[in-house]
């Protein structure tokens, strides 16, 4: 299942993929969701891992995902590099986003939006 709601993600996924920014896009972070189930729309948001989770998404929509986004190198080992998997319920955010800075380019371009991709289930 393919969302722009960050809060749909959080309800129904174990892991919600994160795509960088298109031409190029590509899974950049696989972010799990440590919250248990059942998850229940108006209980979630009072676990205390929600919204390290739900922040560290919206960094990555709003700011990070956008340093993804130039055109990969032609080498096999970027195009087939595998996502960063996050723990964003066990970290500090701030530890996240240093991080994710540091591995990424600094350089930044526009282009069309970035998109959570939901898995479900238990499934590495």
């Amino acid at each position: 299942m393919i969302t722009h709601d960050v809060d749909e993600a959080i309800l129904l996924a174990d892991r919600v993929l994160v795509m960088s920014n298109g031409p190029y896009a590509r899974v950049a972070e696989s972010v799990a969701v440590d919250i248990p189930r059942p998850r229940k729309r108006a209980d979630i948001i009072h676990h205390p891992a929600y919204y390290n989770i739900r922040n560290h998404l919206v960094d990555f929509l709003t700011s990070r995902s956008r340093l993804l986004s130039e055109k990969p190198a032609a080498s096999a080992d970027t195009l087939n590099q595998k996502p960063v998997i996050v723990h964003p319920a066990d970290e500090d955010l701030q530890t996240l986003r240093t991080q994710s800075n540091v591995a990424q380019s600094a350089n930044a371009t526009d282009s069309s939006n970035p998109s959570l991709t939901i898995l479900t289930g238990t499934e590495s």
